[in-house]
């Protein structure tokens, strides 16, 4: 047994840390003066030089149009400061210059604009070397020499990134992986932190300040809004590699969203589109954007079109159709055979699981004829090609293919092998009751080991999108990112997942349209290769030999027979580690979420009838709103009256026509509620309510059985399991259910706070934490939640999960209130034992 630990910790200590660098970008001079960014690499403990000075950096230039400082080399007061600017110098060209502060221009280094913008590095080294008065500049590979004066004098410069005193220019510009040092010893900051204004080095040692940063990290987490469009009719939407662009097709011209520029522009086509946009179907080939349909069309139009973005003029190219509308269908445009390959789809109450393809030349479709595994008929899948293969991934259908059967939702990964005509089933997961579908395109890894795809509940009408990423060879998956919000009303909306290998980002595209076919385009971006929440959160400390030599001795002490203190050790924390394992295993879930006759209104609005089928997709939002309204009323008074839903939901119809909509509405309601056992909606005494039996289960409805003033332990226990899944309709902003949001809001806050410090006190730490999350239910920044979790998590000898919430808590503030968190987690550690101590 003891080896065997030896050799955990061994291996614990001897694996490097592989996670990838990220970065600290700078406001530049778009900013006020006192919002600009200022770095000052060492902060308080400043090295002595010894017989050099020398740094390197990659460095990332935004906007090649900006101009400013990069650097300061602050010589104290001698007046031989140096600095690295950064100026454009024409449309072609920009120029690196290193000089002597308020002299001269000491060297001018020319770099092409084809190196500059986002997701750019460039690699930047400096040298001074007192003995020679030798300054070496490396611009990526090329070398450049030039002679200083007195370089000695930096043996105690202090180094200083953007705004510096006087120097208060910035070019928009990011920072990565900075070395700083002489022949002896280097200082290496790889800016992994994503809030605060402490700069670590590589052994997590606090070093650096930083004023008003930009922490690159946060990029590749949280997705970044870039363009929004509203048109009234379907479109065509398309993302143009060459150009950096996201293309809208309209029926008279063509606007395009360039992502490098940030800018939006609109042409006129030369002639007239003549394709019916119904599902905006589109595809890039022989440098011409296509627009294609495969049914629904009248007759006399065309089916497919090719545009010439530099005449903007259409050529209608074909008139062929399929029989089958295919909704959600999946395309790929196979260039070596010049042929638009699609799978899948629905329409015409069917599933299709066919693959067709359409030959360019010949002007025809062609259904293929595949071997291998068979795939069911399905739609809402994603598809990539890889070389020969086209991989596919999940869908949404059954095995007959018949609409009337039901709805499976896959997770499985298929290989096509174009060549062969084979198809070969890689995995298959098993995801529960996890009802998620894909976007249509799928983007590999730069290894090619695993792909990226876009997943959403589409059932959902105010949905959240999500980016996974899925092992080719396994099915591993992991979510990264954060959420995109989505209205998911009507089978014509759809996303779409795009990669810009120039920049290294991702882009998402919804495309959102209404009952009126109305269209509203939004564009997002995120930062390759995207993290997950777990890395976000998590700053590991990078390898380090000399780092590590304290816990070598330790194990060294442990093996030569020291290890019986540190067993005594053990027996004091077994207790400790015992609440760790308590909260882990803790799950308030398992005391109600029945998938059988239950609403859910805390969280997601979610429905499920008697057969365990979730139904929540059959409430549009007007029929949610006038069942809620039925549902809060059936739990203070006798119900709601007629004249009550005509002035919350009809307030600017006349009488007559509210009347009619309330009668279709109330039916359509009814209808619904034929499913679910146990729940019945009567008209009784001019009111309409609710009545409910055994089996039905509303979480709101269990709410308000509890009497929390009692101090039950079971109603506490309920009540942590009722709120765990997120705050009293938590999607739902109409002013309609503000009262009620209060009341709960009230209820809690009158009663928890105290639960808190009780729990605290019979150090019933566990309890604190669940508790604590009731608290965050109503406020998210809740400050007794806040330092109750902080410092209970420490009682359990948990500081793990300690520095986690912290973390959590610091970008849940920055995303509610658009500012940083400015208080570091040792500060809070202090004030959290301050605040519980005073109860």
């Amino acid at each position: 047994m003891g080896c065997r630990l030896l050799l955990f910790f061994l291996v614990l200590l001897f694996i490097p840390n592989q996670a990838s660098s990220q970065g600290l970008g700078f406001k530049s001079t778009k900013h006020h003066i006192a919002n600009r960014t200022s770095y000052a690499v060492f902060a308080d403990d400043y090295p002595e030089f010894r017989d050099q000075l020398e740094f390197s950096f990659d460095l990332s230039v935004f906007d090649p149009g900006s101009f400013g400082f990069i650097c300061i080399i602050d010589a104290n007061n001698s007046n031989r400061d140096y600095s690295l600017s950064y100026v454009k110098n024409n449309a072609q060209e920009a120029h690196l210059k290193l000089n002597l502060k308020g002299e001269e221009n000491l060297l001018t280094v020319p770099v092409p604009m084809s190196l500059l913008g986002r997701g750019k590095w460039i690699h930047v080294k400096l040298s001074f070397y007192w003995k020679s008065n030798q300054i070496e500049a490396v611009i990526n590979t090329k070398k450049y020499e030039v002679t200083g004066t007195n370089l000695k004098v930096l043996k105690n410069a202090q180094l200083f990134f953007g705004k510096h005193e006087n120097m208060i220019d910035v070019p928009s510009f990011a920072i990565r992986n900075l070395v700083v040092g002489d022949s002896r010893e280097t200082h290496s900051f790889h800016f992994k932190e994503y809030a605060g204004n402490i700069v670590h080095d590589q052994d997590g040692n606090e070093v650096g300040r930083v004023q008003n940063p930009i922490w690159i990290i946060n990029d590749s987490y949280h997705w970044k809004h870039r363009f929004s469009y509203s048109v009234n009719d379907l479109v065509a939407v398309n993302y143009d590699s060459t150009e950096m662009r996201i293309l809208v097709v309209e029926e008279d011209s063509l606007v395009s969203f360039n992502l490098e520029r940030n800018t939006v522009g609109r042409k006129a086509y030369t002639n007239h589109l003549d394709v019916p946009i119904r599902l905006g179907a589109s595809f890039f080939a022989n440098g011409k954007l296509r627009v294609y349909e495969v049914n629904d069309i009248p007759n006399g139009h065309p089916s497919m079109a090719a545009l010439d973005l530099s005449s903007y003029t259409w050529t209608n190219t074909s008139d062929w159709r399929l029989r089958q509308q295919l909704h959600h269908h999946n395309s790929i445009f196979d260039q070596e055979k010049n042929r638009l390959i699609i799978f899948g789809g629905f329409g015409n109450s069917r599933f299709s699981n066919s693959f067709y393809s359409y030959d360019l030349p010949s002007n025809t479709w062609t259904r293929l004829s595949l071997d291998g595994n068979e795939i069911t008929p399905r739609f809402f899948s994603g598809m990539g090609q890889l070389g020969d293969q086209l991989i596919l991934f999940g869908g949404v259908g059954n095995k007959t293919g018949d609409q009337s059967i039901g709805k499976i939702y896959y997770y499985d990964c298929y290989s096509v092998d174009l060549k062969n005509k084979k198809i070969t089933k890689r995995w298959e997961l098993n995801r529960g009751d996890e009802k998620l579908v894909s976007t249509r395109n799928l983007i590999f890894s730069s290894d090619k080991s695993s792909f990226y795809t876009l997943c959403y509940p589409e059932y959902i009408p105010k949905t959240f999108i999500k980016l996974y990423r899925y092992n080719l060879a396994s099915g591993d998956y992991v979510v990264l990112g954060d959420s995109i919000p989505m209205v998911s009303e009507e089978i014509l909306t759809n996303a779409n997942l795009y990669l810009n290998s120039n920049t290294n980002e991702l882009y998402c595209v919804t495309q959102e349209v209404s009952k009126n076919t109305s269209t509203k385009i939004n564009v997002y971006s995120i930062d390759t290769p995207p993290i997950s929440e777990a890395e976000l959160y998590t700053n590991p400390r990078p390898f380090s030999y000399s780092s590590y030599w304290l816990p070598l001795v330790g194990i060294l002490v442990f093996i030569g027979g020291g290890g019986g203190w540190l067993l005594v050790r053990r027996r004091r924390t077994v207790k400790s580690e015992n609440s760790v394992a308590e909260y882990q295993k803790f799950n308030p879930d398992q005391l109600i979420r029945p998938k059988t006759n239950a609403v859910y209104i805390f969280g997601i609005f979610t429905v499920f009838d008697r057969a365990g089928q979730e139904c929540s997709h059959l409430f549009s939002p007007l029929l949610k709103h006038l069942f809620l309204l039925i549902l809060f009323r059936s739990t203070e008074a006798e119900g709601i009256t007629s004249e009550e839903i005509y002035s919350m939901l009809w307030p600017s119809k006349p009488l007559k026509n509210a009347k009619n909509l309330k009668g279709v509405n109330i039916n359509k309601l009814r209808t619904i509620l034929n499913d679910i056992d146990g729940l019945d909606l009567i008209y009784e005494k001019q009111y309409f309510k609710l009545e409910t039996t055994t089996p039905f289960y509303c979480d709101y409805f269990d709410f308000k059985l509890l009497n929390l003033a009692l101090g039950n332990e079971s109603d506490y226990e309920r009540l942590i399991a009722i709120t765990r899944k997120g705050q009293l309709l938590q999607t739902e902003d109409n002013e309609l259910f503000d009262t009620w949001k209060r009341e709960f809001a009230d209820q809690i806050l009158l009663v928890v706070p105290d639960i808190l410090k009780d729990y605290y006190w019979k150090r019933e730490y566990v309890r604190v934490i669940t508790m604590a999350e009731v608290l965050y239910s109503v406020d998210e920044l809740d400050e007794s939640a806040f330092y109750y979790s902080i410092t209970s998590f420490l009682k359990m000898g948990d500081e793990g999960s300690s520095k986690k919430h912290y973390n959590k808590y610091v970008l849940r503030y920055k995303k509610l209130q658009g500012e940083d968190y400015n208080i570091l987690y040792p500060e809070v550690v202090r004030l959290a034992s301050k605040y519980v101590k005073r109860g």
